[in-house]
């Protein structure tokens, strides 16, 4: 084809620049992003083409060729002078003729220039939305406002040629993957359609842009048949799925084929028995709810649920970076016992994010960062995790897919595909648990799957999850239901029921009352330790386990101390050890001694100990503490210990009159506080699991309790404050989360602040949590010629473009959680040097700067202490 052709169809514009012109071709880049839409929605059923084609009136067929020509046309915005001219080298001579210009960027270009053509070809009220949705894919914010092409100068999209250019390059990439259908629905497109569109062109693009560049395209429909294997190699290169999920099942015992290892015969419990009944059946849409004591094997049913839809990953969100590790390696274990290929097996949470390689070259413009990777890190990024096959992580990672934050669609897009497992869901507070109802909407309207799991529920929160649910789907919510603890509840669209079943742990725990002063606290500790117990010493706050820690060191025991607040990789070396010692496979020469441990040892690490002592809390947060406890059957314990005994810390004042004043003062609601006490305080044994319902139920209810008639004040005073929080709390999860996804799609594009992880001035920073600010700090020596890791040999030395790379690694590992407000406050304020911002992670970091001996630079109350961990002292204002 002769160069005149070239040009006069715009095939000469580029789209990615390079060390010379003429860089990769913007129709090549579109056609690349055309193709791989093609591919990502041939391998796997895709909901968007459903809900597109029943919005729009398209058949199944045609909505999917939609969906691939809106992605090819995402960059159209670049066919325009004031993109090209910013890369004079590649440039047209029309783009650097005319200097009177005003920039805009190019997908904001995309949505003007796109909405005209959707409405020519018949899109009329759903065009904007479209326009919107491909435009969108850098994340960024855009308006109805900022889409009016009669806003934007004239100069700057280019008339003329250019809308010949345009024109012509609209029509080679119908020509190479197929004609745009007409709508026969003139229709509002929705916001679950908009997102699922904007997330499948994101992910598309980012693959796309990581293909080799090429130059010059001839002929669009020879391009895209000699590209397409190029495009299958690439998906093979990063590890997205294809082809069958697992491998197949026996169909008379299928439980035992996913669990049974060979070794030792396998029987499911009672739970596993009532999940093999029903998951099977249930189709999606479909809500699960597991409503069962610790150690029924809650984790299995789920995996078993999820595997009973053969179509569709997994992903597996709990409320700890420590809880998600633990799943995380027992989810690897199960994938490779049963995958039937390579599958990637995603952590997702912010400190599982691996040093990101950016390109230093200039010729490589943003888009680059997102689409590098190869299969060891594709998925390595809190962002793309959740686009693996299989994955788990914290419920922060998809609740993000609810929170209109940059490229929160993506993440949707990614659970989409996916049965979403939220294990531990009574663990949150209002907020978050409002925004764990958005999500199941948006799931149910997408029709992914969810499992929730629980080991106590309050019947409130239980119907506000279901109703949730359905109004997504389109279902109708049933009735609460009579049916006993334990049990489970599946809601479907072709039938719903609940179950009940035996629980296989019955035990009597034993209340006792012990002093909430640390003193008192660990000579009770140490007493049991010292007759040989395994010891579980639970605390409401990092400081009092640290203080408490000090106390037993001074009665000469030496706890094994576990909190959020050591670097990292200290933190998970001592996860691991409690494991290792308390776990189901320590030996009885390990499991002695005491562990003083925060809410991370009560949620979801399979450990066992004889003895429990524990801060007074909410009562289903004390029941969930007790489920550590004779966990493991088969245990030797010792004589002393052969009754399982919760010690409650701050259960009275010494004749049970009322709780200790500093133990209500915690941070827990004190009106849950309260009820609990008066649920406990009188009581000697707990009966698992025939108590755990009732007393869940009681302590969220405002049926009177006797214990309380003498605080009547007091109490009445915590129950208002309580419900002021929660409505404010909801008021701002329904404020800041997405509008409902069956909503017109113009309610849920705009993008209204950034998550925790980004740091961006002037905008509003969305959290998934109400709790503290917080920031991931790295402790640091700084010198005037370097700075080193603290603890480590990593080093940068200065001047610096950027860390180096053993520096940031280093980083990651050492990073520490800090929460603190005051101390929040002035690590923010302190500049980060521009070297700093400039690498990759560590933007998203802030420097704590320690001098030799761990103390904070400038205010010696803060300090890093090895046994301790991050040591913050009370007193004066920082």
């Amino acid at each position: 084809m002769s160069g005149s052709v070239l040009v006069d169809r715009g095939r000469h514009l580029w789209a990615k620049s390079a060390e010379q012109a003429p860089g990769h071709s913007l129709l090549a880049h579109m056609l690349d992003v055309g193709l791989v839409a093609l591919e990502l929605l041939e391998r796997r059923p895709d909901p968007l083409v459903g809900t597109l084609g029943s919005e729009l009136g398209l058949s199944e067929g045609d909505a999917l060729n939609a969906c691939v020509v809106l992605a090819a046309l995402h960059d159209i915005g670049k066919a325009t002078p004031v993109f090209q001219a910013k890369w004079p080298a590649g440039a047209p001579a029309e783009a650097t003729t005319t200097r009177t210009r005003v920039d805009i960027p190019h997908g904001r270009a995309t949505a003007a220039l796109l909405r005209d053509v959707l409405r020519e070809a018949g899109y009329s009220r759903a065009s904007s939305g479209l326009a919107n949705a491909v435009a969108i894919h850098h994340g960024m914010r855009m308006t109805s406002v900022a889409m009016d092409a009669g806003r934007i100068d004239p100069r700057s999209l280019g008339t003329g040629t250019w809308e010949r250019w345009r024109s012509a390059l609209v029509e080679d990439v119908q020509v190479a993957l197929g004609a745009l259908p007409s709508p026969s629905r003139k229709a509002l497109l929705s916001g679950r359609s908009w997102a699922l569109l904007a997330g499948l062109t994101s992910v598309a693009d980012w693959i796309g842009s990581s293909l080799p560049f090429v130059g010059l395209v001839e002929d669009p429909v020879q391009y895209t048949r000699d590209r397409r294997d190029r495009v299958r190699a690439r998906l093979r290169e990063i590890g997205w799925p294809e082809g069958r999920r697992w491998t197949a099942r026996e169909r008379e015992a299928p439980f035992a084929s996913w669990f049974f290892d060979g070794t030792a015969a396998f029987s499911p419990r009672p739970l596993q028995a009532a999940v093999e009944r029903i998951a099977p059946g249930a189709r999606p849409p479909f809500l699960l709810v597991i409503e069962a004591p610790m150690g029924e094997g809650k984790t299995e049913a789920a995996l078993f649920a999820a595997g009973c839809n053969a179509d569709l990953g997994m992903y597996i969100g709990l409320p700890t970076q420590a809880t998600s590790d633990a799943i995380h390696a027992r989810l690897e274990t199960f994938v490779r016992r049963h995958e039937a290929g390579r599958t990637n097996v995603a952590l997702a949470h912010a400190a599982a994010a691996e040093t990101r390689r950016l390109r230093s070259h200039p010729s490589f413009d943003d888009e680059s960062l997102e689409s590098e990777g190869d299969a060891e890190d594709w998925f390595g990024s809190a962002k793309r995790a959740l686009l693996a096959q299989v994955g788990a992580g914290t419920v922060d990672q998809a609740l993000r897919a609810v929170l209109p934050v940059r490229h929160f669609f993506v993440r949707l897009w990614g659970l989409s595909h996916k049965v979403v497992v939220l294990d531990e869901v009574h663990a949150y507070e209002a907020y978050t648990s409002a925004l764990i109802e958005e999500l199941l909407t948006w799931l149910g309207a997408v029709g992914a799957p969810a499992v929730v799991m629980t080991a106590t529920l309050p019947r409130a929160t239980k119907r506000e999850l279901k109703e949730a649910y359905c109004r997504g789907a389109g279902l109708t919510a049933p009735s609460d239901d009579e049916v006993a603890y334990p049990r489970l509840t599946v809601v479907g669209a072709e039938s719903s029921e609940s179950v009940a079943f035996e629980g296989t742990r019955r035990s009597q725990v034993e209340v006792l009352p012990v002093p909430y002063d640390l003193a008192g606290l660990g000579t009770a500790a140490a007493g049991a330790a010292g007759s040989g117990a395994a010891v579980a010493v639970i605390v409401n706050t990092v400081e009092r386990a640290q203080r408490l820690y000090s106390r037993c060191k001074e009665l000469r025991v030496a706890p094994l101390l576990v909190h959020a607040r050591f670097p990292l990789e200290e933190r998970k070396r001592r996860e691991d050890e409690v494991v290792r010692r308390f776990g189901p496979g320590a030996s009885p020469g390990d499991r002695h001694g005491i562990v003083i441990a925060t809410q991370v040892l009560e949620q979801s690490l399979d450990v066992d100990f004889d003895v429990l002592f524990s801060d007074l809390a909410p009562v289903d947060l004390v029941l969930q503490r007790v489920g550590r406890l004779h966990r493991h059957a088969g245990r030797t314990r010792p004589e002393s210990a052969a009754q399982p005994r919760v010690f409650v810390a701050g259960l009275d004042v010494g004749d049970g009159s009322a709780p200790d004043p500093e133990a209500l003062e915690s941070v827990y609601d004190r009106w849950v506080m309260w009820r609990s006490w008066a649920l406990l305080q009188g009581r000697r044994l707990i009966d698992l699991p025939g108590d755990i319902d009732a007393l869940v139920q009681l302590a969220y209810s405002d049926e009177p309790l006797e214990a309380l008639a003498q605080h009547e004040e007091a109490v009445e005073e915590a129950r208002r404050e309580l419900e002021a929080s929660r409505t404010a709390q909801r008021l701002a999860a329904q404020n800041w989360s997405l509008a409902s996804p069956l909503d017109p799609a113009s309610q849920s594009w705009g993008e209204a602040g950034v998550d925790a992880d980004e740091e961006r001035a002037y905008a509003l920073k969305l959290p998934t949590r109400l709790g503290e600010d917080s920031v991931a700090a790295v402790p640091v020596n700084m010198r005037q010629n370097s700075w080193t890791v603290f603890g480590t040999e990593a080093i940068t030395r200065l001047p610096a473009h950027r860390a180096a790379e053993d520096f940031v690694t280093a980083c990651l590992r050492r990073q520490v959680k800090v929460t603190n407000k005051r101390l929040v406050a002035r690590l923010r304020d302190a500049k980060r040097p521009s070297w700093w911002r400039r690498s990759g992670p560590l933007r998203h970091m802030y420097p704590l700067p320690l001098d030799a001996q761990g103390v904070f630079v400038g205010d010696e109350r803060v300090r890093l202490d090895p046994t301790l961990g991050l040591v913050i002292e009370r007193g004066k204002e920082m």
